[in-house]
């Protein structure tokens, strides 16, 4: 078992704390005449400074002495506090896994604390080795946030155990979303790991975000070292009477896991990557996301922007919420999501000769029948735009340039004068056997539009007449129409 009072600053080892009033009588005993209270008036008694009643309360909940649990402002003061407690200024540091909780570091800068950031692997699980031996003697602190934001997984608690064995230093769990998971919190290893605090709060699955109550769950020398840091009556009488309240109502999650899962289905239904959840929000990936999030702000909608953190390019967070509010927010998503149709040329919009494979002059000319009236049904419901299409050398001898852009340029003018425009053209100009990245069936022609593109793929598709394009749909991820080499194309997309 650790010594943990030897982690002490040295200053608060050695503090006196303040004794207030309330810590030598309680509200309810006698004539108040000590504390140079208002006699009258709703609130004028200063609140029980340990916040007993909550902490016996919380005690029951988790199974766990109330000498082991120290109510705050928040979890976000408990944070502060421990700072306050093991970490010297200007020469102590702390380490954070990131992507993690933004507060670590602003609380350590705060304190004038350095942060040694450790990135988490790509599963956003605790690279043990690479932690550890970042550690240095004046590494006092490491911060795990499980379930993690603002990835929402749980970590791994064989990984935990490992910092507390491995490390001479505090490891925290900030545990805020831990309800969300399961019975799977740490909080009772505390009684084993003298180095372990365990955070926990009423915001998330109590539903008492605006109460302002949290706690930490450690050691009791721990535990009484914060009670001499912290401000003498830091949790008001109306917070600690609303919390007592939720703790003895409980709470429900059902509806919120519930709701979790049909969210994370429909976005993975317009094709996004979700990742696990094992809180009250999801993170998802979207092309451009910084643009969706501000668009969805416009529309009434507000979730966050996680794209400047490391590894969560492109990542926006959504808290769970209603039913009728995360029916709005997918709505409203939806319409920002692009639907695409990509349409290959030859063969479909234009009529492939079958001597040469190639429209190479004006006399080869011919656009095949039900291409307007498509493309005009494409545009009228939302569907951009996207012409792929493999030209066999061109820009080669065997196929100028020039006779290419002689007929595609026709094309283009054909339809920009009945109101119709390709929102993009993509051609791969190689041989078969070049192997090049970008001809069809591969993906490296559209990769780039791809990548910044906000794109609906459940209702987005490839429109073709050879098995290439098919194959291009899948490679997206998206639907492909197969259709009869120069058929009509109204009638290839007909049920698209």
């Amino acid at each position: 078992m650790k010594d943990v009072t030897k982690l002490f600053r040295p200053n608060i080892a050695n503090l006196k704390a303040y004794t207030s009033a309330r810590q030598t009588a309680n509200a309810d005993t006698g004539i108040l005449l000590d504390a140079n209270e208002n006699p009258r008036g709703r609130y004028n008694r200063y609140p029980d400074p340990y916040s007993t009643e909550v902490r016996n309360l919380y005690s029951d909940f988790v199974g766990i002495p109330s000498s082991n649990i120290f109510a705050g402002s928040g979890s976000d003061e408990v944070i502060d506090l421990l700072f306050r407690v093991f970490c010297e200024p200007k020469r102590d540091c702390v380490i954070t896994l990131d992507p993690t909780y933004g507060m670590y570091r602003v609380c350590a800068d705060i304190n004038d604390v350095q942060v040694i950031s450790i990135m988490l692997t790509d599963d956003f699980q605790i690279d043990v080795e690479t932690t550890l031996s970042a550690c240095v003697p004046d590494t006092k602190i490491i911060f795990v946030c499980s379930p993690n934001n603002p990835t929402g997984n749980l970590i791994r608690e064989q990984d935990v155990f490992a910092l507390c064995e491995g490390f001479d230093g505090i490891v925290v769990v900030d545990e805020a979303y831990i309800e969300f998971a399961g019975d799977i919190s740490l909080a009772k290893e505390v009684l084993g790991y003298k180095n372990l605090v365990v955070t926990r709060t009423l915001s998330k699955a109590w539903g008492a975000a605006g109460v302002r109550v949290g706690f930490a769950i450690a050691c009791e020398e721990i535990i009484d070292a914060l009670n001499k840091v912290k401000p003498p009556y830091n949790v008001p009488v109306p917070s600690q009477e609303i919390a007592a309240g939720v703790l003895r109502e409980g709470f429900d999650v059902t509806s919120i896991l519930s709701e979790r899962d049909r969210v994370k289905s429909a976005l993975q239904m317009f094709g996004l990557t979700v990742l696990p959840s094992d809180a009250n929000f999801l993170v998802f990936k979207v092309p451009n996301a910084s643009d969706i999030q501000r668009a969805l702000q416009e529309c009434g909608v507000v979730i966050r922007d996680r794209s400047s953190m490391p590894k969560m390019e492109n990542c926006l967070r959504i808290s769970i919420g209603t039913t009728y509010e995360n029916d709005r927010f997918l709505t409203e998503l939806a319409k920002l999501l692009k639907k695409v149709a990509f349409i290959d040329r030859d063969g479909v919009i234009l009529s492939e000769n079958q001597i040469d494979f190639q429209n190479d002059s004006l006399e080869k000319y011919e656009m095949l029948p039900g291409v307007i009236e498509g493309l005009r049904k494409l545009r009228k419901e939302g569907y951009m735009l996207v012409m792929v299409t493999n030209q066999d050398g061109l820009g080669t001898d065997s196929f100028p340039e020039e006779n290419f852009w002689l007929v595609q340029d026709k094309m283009i003018r054909d339809l920009r004068d009945v109101g119709i425009e390709f929102d993009d053209v993509f051609i791969c100009p190689h041989f078969p056997q070049d192997n090049c990245e970008c001809r069809k069936p591969k993906i490296g022609m559209v990769r780039k539009f791809l990548d910044t593109t906000p794109m609906n793929y459940a209702a987005s598709f490839v429109v073709g007449d050879r098995e290439s394009d098919m194959e291009l749909a899948s490679n997206i991820g998206i639907r492909g129409i197969k259709g009869e080499l120069n058929g009509n194309f109204l009638t290839t997309i007909a049920n698209a």
